[in-house]
C-alpha cells in the first residue's frame, strides 16, 4: 500500500447522506436503532408535527446533541467522506467559528404503504424502500420533496451559517429482497437500516477539514 495523502474537504452548502451501511453486522444496525431512539427521546422540546405519522420537526437543537448522536452512530467502514470523524471534526470546527450551532431535526413521513416505525412511544413515521446498489450500499437516501417540505415549513434557505438540518430515515429491512442484489440473504437476519441526511448551509468561515486518503 502506498502512503496516504492529505485531502481537504468542506461540507458547506451541500447535502451529505449515508449511502453505505454496516449490513454485515446486525448488532451494529440494532445499535443504531437504539442510539436514534435515545436521541429522539432526549431532544429538549416537542416536535412540530403535521400528523401522528409525521412530518415531525424539532428546531433550535444545539450542536452538542448532534455530536453526541454522531459519536453513537455506527458508520460503514466503506464510508470515505461521510463518516464519524469527518462529520464531527467539521461540525466542531465550524462551532468554534459560531457556525452550525443550531439544528433542525426532521423525521420525514416515509412511505404510507409500509409499516410504521416507532422512534419513541408517541412519535412514529413510515419506513422507506431503497434499492441496493451493492450488498451494502444504495445510490441515494434523501428525497428532494422532503427537503422542500422542511424548507417551506420553516422558511429555511440554508444561507444562515449558524443553522443546519439533519433528517433521519428508516430503510425497511425488506428493501431489495426480491431483486438480484440483496441486503440480507437470510430474511431471519434482516434488520431495519438507519440512514442520515445532513443539510449544511453556506459558510462565512470557509473552514475545511483534513483527512488522509489511501
Amino acid at each position: 500500500m502506498g502512503a496516504g495523502r492529505p485531502v481537504y474537504i468542506s461540507f458547506q452548502n451541500t447535502t451529505q447522506q449515508t449511502v453505505s451501511f454496516p449490513i454485515d453486522n446486525k448488532s451494529l444496525l440494532k445499535k443504531n436503532l437504539e442510539a436514534v431512539r435515545a436521541f429522539i427521546a432526549g431532544l429538549p422540546s416537542s416536535p412540530q408535527s403535521d400528523s401522528d405519522e409525521g412530518v415531525h420537526v424539532w428546531t433550535d437543537i444545539p450542536a452538542e446533541k448532534i455530536l453526541e448522536f454522531l459519536q453513537a452512530y455506527e458508520f460503514s467502514r466503506e464510508a470515505r467522506d461521510i463518516n464519524r470523524q469527518n462529520l464531527i471534526n467539521y461540525i466542531s470546527r465550524q462551532n468554534n467559528r459560531g457556525e452550525l450551532v443550531n439544528w433542525d431535526i426532521v423525521l420525514p413521513r416515509g412511505n404510507p404503504k409500509l409499516e410504521p416505525f416507532k422512534w419513541t412511544k408517541d412519535i412514529l413515521t413510515r419506513k422507506i424502500i431503497r434499492v441496493p446498489m451493492t450488498a451494502r450500499s444504495i445510490k441515494v437516501l434523501s428525497s428532494p420533496n422532503d427537503r422542500k417540505i422542511w424548507q417551506e415549513k420553516l422558511g429555511r434557505d440554508l444561507k444562515d451559517p449558524s443553522r443546519a438540518c439533519m433528517m433521519l430515515y428508516l430503510i425497511d429491512r425488506n428493501s431489495g429482497s426480491e431483486g438480484d442484489i440483496k441486503f440480507f440473504q437470510n430474511p431471519a437476519e434482516a434488520e431495519d437500516i438507519l440512514g442520515l441526511v445532513l443539510l449544511f448551509p453556506e459558510s462565512k468561515s470557509n473552514e475545511t477539514i483534513e483527512y488522509v486518503s489511501q
